[in-house]
């Protein structure tokens, strides 16, 4: 897990600690930072929740996923829900929420390019 706020990534430490989670680690840093340290296709799930999507940081988490990855972006009915540069919806959910919030998947664009003689 990934968090950039030191009280928060404390909480989610004692979190994996009291359910006795194997396998698990904190990061208390920026993702951006953690990608330039990641091994490429080293990640299959990304949630987002409650963080500005710029372009930026998309660029870093399309620069570690693994061919099979998902990104969960939570969102409320307010955010325009658009797809950012490299990624295609895969689907967007209604969260049911008393806020309506929503869930959109997202998988990375493919891109084909043929060349003929």
């Amino acid at each position: 897990m990934v968090e950039s706020k030191a009280r928060k990534a404390a909480f989610l430490r004692e979190a994996v600690r009291s359910l006795v989670l194997s396998d698990v680690r904190v990061e208390d840093l920026r993702f951006e930072e953690f990608a330039q340290r990641s091994q490429l296709n080293s990640i299959d799930l990304v949630t987002i929740r409650g963080v500005k999507g710029d372009p930026g940081l998309f660029a870093s988490i399309r620069g570690v996923l693994s061919p099979v990855v998902r990104v969960f972006l939570f969102h409320s009915p307010n955010s325009e829900g658009s797809v950012p540069a490299g990624f295609e919806m895969v689907e967007m959910v209604r969260l049911g929420t008393s806020k309506d919030a929503r869930l959109s998947i997202l998988k990375p664009a493919v891109f084909h390019v043929e060349q003929s003689d």
